[in-house]
């Protein structure tokens, strides 16, 4: 992909260097409601979800939705490694991390797309 080398880099010289961040994200697909999920990520993983519209905390399942900025960057390369497709990515101007990554896992298969957008990420607790 594209930019994605050079975003990684900035990355992880910037917020990634960071033992925890919080970012903001909407998973917009077939199957649910678009909500923007405000997430804490401590090394790597998602720690911690709250759904800005209701303030609930997601369960665990729920959570397993979403993807931290290293997921995104797994999921560049996992993805079409698995035959799927990459249908957009932009990356972040100055600060690197995906902001928007759509996805086709199984070209062929019908409402599996996922795009992941990413509005906000900043460094700490949230």
């Amino acid at each position: 992909v594209e930019g994605r080398r050079d975003a990684e880099r900035r990355w992880a010289a910037g917020i990634g260097a960071a033992p925890q961040y919080v970012m903001r994200q909407q998973r917009v697909c077939f199957c649910m409601q678009v909500d923007t999920v405000r997430l804490t990520v401590s090394g790597g993983r998602i720690t911690a979800a709250v759904n800005e519209r209701t303030g609930a905390a997601l369960s665990t399942e729920e959570r397993s939705w979403y993807r931290s900025v290293e997921q995104l960057f797994a999921t560049l390369a996992a993805v079409p490694a698995a035959g799927g497709r990459i249908q957009r990515v932009l990356f972040h101007p100055t600060e690197g991390y995906p902001t928007q990554l759509a996805v086709d896992p199984i070209p062929m298969a019908v409402d599996d797309e996922v795009d992941y957008r990413t509005v906000q990420v900043q460094r700490g607790t949230p």
